[in-house]
């Protein structure tokens, strides 16, 4: 797989979901610093998302951050077109994303928690996936997921992250077969916090 040069991500911007959260913020800081525009978005953080917009663009480049429901489609869709409109073209998407991890036995999980899990990642990722793609193919850019480790190996109590997630890499498995022949790319990045409950 060919990636783009820093030099390319000077013109248009990098669009990142979650982009207050812990790892996200790191994402939006690193493009920042090679040069590249950035819309981000989040849910519930609005002031660190404000306070990161305001330390982006002392980085002397352009940020936007906007409020954004990732289940919500029309709202997905609204927020991409506005990225682009704003910087010209979308360079990146990266999914920086996921739900409120409810650690417990699977036998014991409320069948709410993991229909909201799964509502929130999976269809999240797919809604972000299903808006950016159009972009994409334009600019010939790429979709990065942030994933995890535990879909190699289960991670105890902790399914309501692992398995949407495992169903956002068979999504990005999918996605890539179809972009191998359209000039775009499509890939997933596992991690793990240092007290994963992969360890435990």
């Amino acid at each position: 797989m060919t990636f783009q040069p820093f030099e390319n991500l000077k013109d248009g911007c990098v669009v990142v979901a979650g982009g207050s959260g812990g790892l996200g913020r790191d994402i939006v800081r690193k493009f920042a610093s090679v040069g590249s525009n950035v819309a981000f978005s989040y849910l519930r953080r609005e002031q660190p998302a404000q306070k990161l917009e305001r330390e982006v663009q002392a980085m002397g480049v352009q940020a936007f951050s906007t409020r954004v429901d990732l289940t919500d489609v029309a709202s997905t869709e609204t927020w991409m077109a506005q990225a682009e409109q704003r910087f010209g073209r979308i360079h990146t998407v990266v999914y920086a994303s996921g739900p409120l991890v409810t650690i417990g036995p699977i036998a014991d999980l409320d069948p709410a928690v993991w229909a909201a899990a799964v509502n929130t990642d999976v269809n999240g990722f797919f809604n972000l996936c299903h808006a950016g793609i159009p972009y994409l193919r334009r600019s010939k850019g790429s979709i990065v997921a942030l994933s995890t480790a535990g879909i190699r190996r289960y991670p105890s109590l902790d399914i309501t992250s692992a398995g949407p997630k495992a169903a956002v890499e068979m999504l990005v498995n999918g996605i890539t077969r179809s972009a191998t022949s359209a000039a775009w790319h499509c890939c997933s990045l596992p991690w793990r916090s240092k007290n994963s409950a992969i360890d435990r």
